[in-house]
């Protein structure tokens, strides 16, 4: 199992090469790889942070993005009264994704819209 470098050394790193201290002096510092500096530097380069946001996200991908969410919110309240099966069909209609009763009424949970008039 690879060792694990804690996200202070990583922000060390970059501040080294901020500095322009070469990628092999960082690595005689700090006692790390060349390899885990070229990557902790490409973190930062493209997400300006040490760690891996891909990384952290746990669980299944959400179905609705924010538009999806946005048109089911507008949805309520063209007509509020609507039913959850009614909902999922012209959820299908206007985005193409067809999901559960289940799903619907998740993200309408999610949206802090509840049933209550």
């Amino acid at each position: 199992m690879p060792k694990k470098y804690s996200e202070d050394i990583k922000w060390r790193i970059v501040y080294l090469w901020n500095d322009g201290y070469s990628i092999e002096k960082i690595s005689r510092f700090l006692y790390v790889s060349e390899k885990t500096i070229y990557r902790v530097l490409n973190y930062y380069i493209l997400w300006k942070d040490v760690k891996d946001p891909i990384q952290d996200q746990k669980g299944q991908r959400k179905i609705f993005n924010n538009s999806d969410i946005k048109i089911l919110i507008q949805m309520i309240k063209e007509k509020p009264d609507m039913y959850l099966d009614e909902m999922a069909v012209e959820m299908a209609r206007r985005t193409g994704k067809r999901v559960s009763n289940t799903t619907i009424w998740r993200y309408l949970k999610y949206c802090g819209i509840t049933h209550k008039k």
